[in-house]
This record gives structure tokens, C-alpha cells and sequence, in this order.
């Protein structure tokens, strides 16, 4: 819990460091709101093979590679390569159930099927996650829906977006005016100790989209952590739609 306490004053005191200014003009706020909604709806779908390399929770070093489709407003599709890039380990989610496969060995079932919702939470490799926020996190999509207690701050060009969401989570993002781009997203779940805190860097253009190559991310689950980055090696964006279908693993 004391780990938990000192996360929420980091989060709090980085928020109020830099000087932002709480934005008080209604006109400023709807224009701020109003370029989140155009970021957001910019990006419907990836396809990307990434490369992650971090720490995990035993404090072991871990180097990966995955391929990964992400399709809103709830698909997913996380495949894990091995070290002789044959699949690991694929994970799907289509919004109503998430179907895993594990050949590593380190699950008790090679084929798993688990029901979800909007508000789930998902123990997968010791670790838990929330679905639809992991989607947002990797699409860089600032959720704002059901958000309650908005404040919203500016400084140089950056805009500030805090808020209250459903079931205790509590959002912070940075959004950069002059390029459209997100730069930092934390999610915290006041009840589970639960965070996930995303920076993101190395934009590359794709058509009128910038889009980051490069994720810093540190995950804290009560006493476990995660730190590791993502970096994209290929990337698809909104190009030939993926079916549906596809984010559901049958039992072979």
C-alpha cells in the first residue's frame, strides 16, 4: 500500500510540475475536447510487429517479439513469437470473450476461453490487465468517455487531461497541440493498485497520421511490476480491414 501511495504522489506531483495553467475558457476546453476526438477517431486499426525488451516482474531480462492487430473499438489480436520466431503464445480478445493459446509452457492449459466486459480485469501471466485500456493504450486513444471531474491544464503548446472514469480508474494524458500526438498516458485504479504509465516517442508519419514507433511503459499490480519498452518495427495503419471473426481462437 505505501508503494501504492508514493505512485498516486508521483502522478499528482508530475501533473502539477511544468507550470501548467488550469484552462478556465469554455471555447479553450472545446477546442482542446475537440482535438482529442479527431486524434482518436483518426486510427482504426493496426497491424504492427514489435520488438519489446524489459524487465519483468521476477526481475528477470526478457527480449520478445510479437505481431499485433488492434481494431476498435475492442478487438485484439497479440501474437508472441519464440526465439526461432515460430508462435509462443497468441492472445485474443473480441470484446466478449478473450481465447488464449500458450505453447510456453507456462500457463496450466495450452487453450484457454474466458468471458469479459468493458470493466474486466484479466490475470495473464501473473499480471493483470484491462482489455479495452490496453487497446487504448497501445492506439494512443485518450478515453473520455463516462469521464467525470474533467480538468483539463495547458503549458507551451501541451495540453493536460485529467479525469475520473467508471470503477475507480483515473486517467492523465498529454497532448501535444502543433502535432496532433499524444506524449504520456497513465491509467490508476485506486482500488486494485493497479497502473499503467505510457510515454510515447520517435513519431513517424503514415499519410496524415503520426504515429509513435517507440513506447516507455511501467505496469504495477500490487506488489509486481513491469517496466520494458516497444518498439514498432512494422506498422499498417487503417489498411485492409481485419474480420471480426479473426479475434476469436477456436479449441483445435
Amino acid at each position: 500500500m505505501r508503494a501504492f501511495l508514493v505512485l498516486v504522489l508521483a502522478l499528482s506531483l508530475s501533473a502539477c510540475t511544468g507550470r501548467f495553467v488550469l484552462l478556465r475558457d469554455p471555447y479553450e476546453i472545446d477546442h482542446f475536447l475537440k482535438a482529442i476526438n479527431e486524434h482518436n477517431n483518426a486510427i482504426e486499426q493496426i497491424k504492427a510487429g514489435v520488438a519489446i525488451k524489459g524487465v519483468g516482474i521476477l526481475g528477470h531480462l526478457f527480449h520478445e517479439q510479437a505481431d499485433v492487430i488492434i481494431k476498435k473499438p475492442h478487438f485484439l489480436l497479440w501474437a508472441m513469437r519464440s526465439f526461432f520466431d515460430s508462435p509462443a503464445s497468441i492472445i485474443a480478445s473480441n470484446g466478449e470473450f478473450i481465447t488464449i493459446y500458450d505453447w510456453s509452457g507456462h500457463r496450466s492449459a495450452t487453450y484457454e476461453k474466458m468471458p469479459i466486459s468493458a470493466h474486466s480485469l484479466i490475470d495473464l501471466f501473473d499480471f493483470k490487465i484491462h482489455p479495452r485500456f490496453l487497446i487504448d493504450l497501445v492506439l494512443t486513444r485518450v478515453p473520455l468517455e463516462h469521464a467525470r471531474d474533467v480538468q483539463i491544464n495547458k503549458k507551451d503548446g501541451l495540453f493536460e487531461y485529467k479525469a475520473e472514469l467508471d470503477d475507480q480508474w483515473r486517467i492523465r494524458a498529454v497532448f501535444e497541440e502543433a502535432r496532433r500526438v499524444v506524449l504520456e498516458m497513465s491509467l490508476l485504479n485506486k482500488d486494485s493498485e493497479l497502473s499503467y504509465e505510457v510515454s510515447y516517442a520517435e513519431f513517424s508519419k503514415y499519410g496524415e497520421i503520426l504515429f509513435p514507433t517507440l513506447y516507455s511503459v511501467r505496469a504495477n499490480s500490487a506488489k509486481n511490476a513491469v517496466k520494458f519498452t516497444m518498439r514498432v518495427k512494422r506498422l499498417d495503419i487503417n489498411g485492409i480491414s481485419v474480420s471480426p471473426e479473426n479475434f476469436f481462437l477456436s479449441p483445435q
